[in-house]
């Protein structure tokens, strides 16, 4: 869920090596899990983050395209 390239690294390994898959299965089981365990307070924390973040890119790239 919060690591984007591990599909593409796990892609490439899985070919090589079986081992190499079941720990990469492992590590994200493990990472989905403790991202549901999180408290749902901190999840709104980051969603609201999130949010502000984006809303800053998107008047950056207002500002820079009025320029």
């Amino acid at each position: 869920i919060f690591l984007p390239g591990m599909s593409i690294i796990k892609t490439k390994i899985v070919s090589e090596n079986s081992w190499f898959a079941f720990c990469f299965n492992v590590l994200e089981t493990k990472a989905l899990f403790f991202h549901f365990k999180m408290t749902f307070r901190l999840k709104i924390r980051f969603g609201f983050f999130n949010i502000i973040i984006l809303a800053l890119n998107f008047f950056l790239r207002i500002i820079q395209q009025e320029q």
